[in-house]
């Protein structure tokens, strides 16, 4: 994961609260995988870098648009959508 993506993506987020930053960062994580269909103990053992990153960046914008709001709300598949952050 660039430094840059980590700094745009601090600068573009208001924190507001960060309760459940981390519950949700690691649950980005497991949905993330899910979804890429790589839940699983061989897939896992063979991700690439690069799938990693991906993985990492999606639990990351996660975290920080949770932080965005009051309590521990994880954000919507809309609010990941709409960001201006992009994955890549």
């Amino acid at each position: 994961m660039t430094n840059k993506y980590l700094q745009d993506l601090s600068t573009q987020y208001k924190n507001k609260d960060t309760v459940g930053a981390g519950d949700i960062y690691q649950a980005a994580v497991i949905n993330y995988l899910y979804k890429s269909k790589n839940l699983n103990k061989n897939k896992l053992l063979n991700l690439t870098k690069y799938e990693w990153e991906e993985c990492l960046k999606f639990a990351s914008k996660a975290a920080a648009i949770c932080c965005t709001k009051e309590g521990c709300y994880p954000p919507t598949e809309i609010e990941m959508n709409k960001s201006r952050l992009t994955q890549k």
